[in-house]
């Protein structure tokens, strides 16, 4: 009889994880550390260079197009040379364009070092979820994932306070300070990593994995258009990631609009305040729902996330019906919210940890890289369209309706992991 797995205890949540591992998390807090550009950059088009809101929105969006080209870049790099290797080449190159971003930030050149560095750091997310998957074992995969998320959370707690203090003080520093730490970060990779060969690993005994699921991360040839065709898994994980993605957009775009609709003059006030507790909610819940779903199958705890997605963003529609008493009295209002982030974010945190984790189970070694540039670039697509999806729908239906059809959306991916599981097997 096959004993059952060791439980971890609450504080061992992230103990005995590769020292790579360990490394990698700590570059990525101190990236987010000092991650000044990015907040501040519709601000910094529309005050700085004094364009107007169409003009700044041209240049966020094409940011956003190069980002999407930097990671299908990236994951093809990271598959033909040394994964370490790309992402200590794109934190240079981003940090030397910031660098040269900060010498020209009140005029018009600042644009292009601005694209390099969006092209350059959208290289090293797949880069580096290839090589989590490939320094850790399968059982370990979630726990890793989940300390990246952590550390980059921790940074983006504390990086955006820095940056407002910079933004009118020494708005240089915006740049300068974003390319030190992406330095930083790029040394203690290089430090960690140097000479890294890739290596097999030992399942423990109580993990038995089938192997089917073994050969599914066995090299094979082709591209990665092939290998997705293969593996239709991948795509329905990928359009059912579209569900909620589609969702998520909508934090920092309808939200907005609906406090603007409830609280009008202090709805920067209450977005903030938000958006400082899903920052806050991240760094209480990611350990404790690491804790509890450690030994979890990744679509199950893919459904549970969807669900909580689902009920976030539900609990939404219930804001519009608080109107007259939150112009009265803030409190009811701020409670709802507080539900609402708590769920969303309990539903990222599931989402990315066990997302990350079936994605390196169901790929290839041969193709993690492209894999992973390939899925984000379809869900980024669809995560761009969500605002001018949602903004023509606001023409005809109402706030509460419109939080309403983002639940649902995100309760019909649950049902999609659900029947994913059924079809799969439990075990995935």
């Amino acid at each position: 009889m096959i004993a059952d797995p060791p439980r971890l205890s609450m504080l061992s949540t992230y103990q005995g994880l590769p020292q790579e591992v360990y490394a990698l998390s700590a570059a990525r807090a101190i990236s987010a550390l000092g991650a000044f550009v990015y907040p501040f950059l519709t601000l910094t088009l529309t005050t700085r260079l004094e364009m107007s809101s169409a003009e700044a929105g041209v240049v966020v969006s094409l940011m956003g197009l190069t980002s999407l080209c930097g990671s299908a870049l990236g994951g093809w790099l990271s598959d033909i040379r040394s994964k370490v290797g790309v992402i200590i080449g794109a934190q240079l190159g981003c940090a030397l364009s910031l660098g040269l971003a900060g010498f020209v930030s009140d005029s018009l050149w600042l644009i292009p070092p601005l694209l390099l560095s969006t092209l350059s750091i959208s290289c090293i997310r797949p880069a580096s979820s290839a090589l989590i998957a490939e320094l850790t074992p399968r059982h370990q995969r979630a726990r890793a994932f989940s300390l990246g998320h952590l550390g980059t959370n921790l940074g983006f707690s504390i990086g955006p306070l820095l940056a407002g203090f910079l933004f009118k003080r020494a708005p240089e520093w915006i740049f300068w300070g974003d390319g030190l730490t992406t330095a930083l970060s790029s040394l203690i990779v290089w430090r960690a990593l140097r000479g890294y060969t890739p290596h097999a690993h030992e399942e423990p005994a109580h993990s038995t994995p089938s192997t089917q699921a073994l050969d599914l991360e066995a090299a094979v040839e082709g591209s990665v258009w092939g290998v997705l065709r293969a593996r239709p898994q991948l795509l329905m994980y990928a359009g059912l990631s579209l569900l909620t993605a589609m969702g998520y957009a909508q934090i920092t775009f309808s939200l907005p609009i609906t406090l603007s609709a409830l609280v009008g003059e202090s709805s920067a006030d209450v977005f903030g305040w938000v958006m400082s507790g899903n920052g806050l909610f991240v760094l209480l819940l990611t350990p404790l729902l690491t804790f509890n779903s450690d030994h979890t199958p990744h679509l199950k705890a893919l459904a549970r996330g969807a669900i909580l997605f689902a009920l976030g963003f539900g609990v939404l529609a219930l804001s519009p019906a608080l109107l007259p008493v939150a112009l009265g009295v803030s409190w009811p209002l701020y409670a709802l919210l507080t539900l609402s982030v708590a769920l969303w974010t309990a539903g990222e945190v599931y989402t990315f940890n066990h997302g990350s984790a079936f994605v390196a189970q169901e790929t290839p070694s041969s193709h993690r890289g492209r894999v992973n540039g390939a899925l984000p670039l379809i869900i980024g697509l669809t995560r761009s369209l969500a605002p001018l999806l949602s903004g023509a729908l606001m023409a005809h239906i109402n706030l509460q309706s419109l939080w309403l059809l983002i639940g649902g959306l995100s309760f019909c991916a649950s049902l999609g992991f659900v029947w994913m599981r059924v079809r799969l097997g439990e075990e995935r």
